[in-house]
């Protein structure tokens, strides 16, 4: 077997394991009804139009990134409850219900948003 042969089969077998693993690693797109009983219990799951009527608006500050809490811990001695109203609870599943598994994706969509290009405004 020549040098050439040993190296396009060394290749296509590094090529076809790295196919397999990035294949088999994919876990990430758009949520599923897989994750509704993490997220909603035993209780009916509420639509988007739902979440969307109950979580606060967004929050858009153009000081502050598209990746930066609007809500920063400001006292971290004690534990802070998340979900004690229907407001907060749908802010969580907006996060969780209709973003993608990827937050990279939100975070550039987000930042994209802030972009007008109409009025000059590209820097995002």
């Amino acid at each position: 077997m020549s040098d050439l042969v040993r190296q396009r089969l060394a290749l296509a077998g590094v090529l076809l394991v790295s196919a397999v693993f990035f294949f088999v690693g994919i876990d990430w797109g758009l949520p599923t009804r897989s994750t509704d009983a993490a997220l909603f219990g035993d209780r009916t799951p509420w639509t988007g139009k739902q979440i969307l009527s109950l979580a606060p608006a967004w929050n858009d500050n153009a000081a502050r990134g598209a990746d930066v809490d609007a809500n920063p811990l400001v006292d971290r001695s004690r534990p802070i409850l998340l979900n004690a109203t229907d407001a907060d609870r749908a802010e969580l599943l907006r996060r969780y219900r209709l973003f993608s598994y990827q937050p990279d994706e939100m975070i550039t969509f987000r930042s994209l948003s802030g972009m007008s290009p109409g009025e000059g405004r590209l820097d995002p």
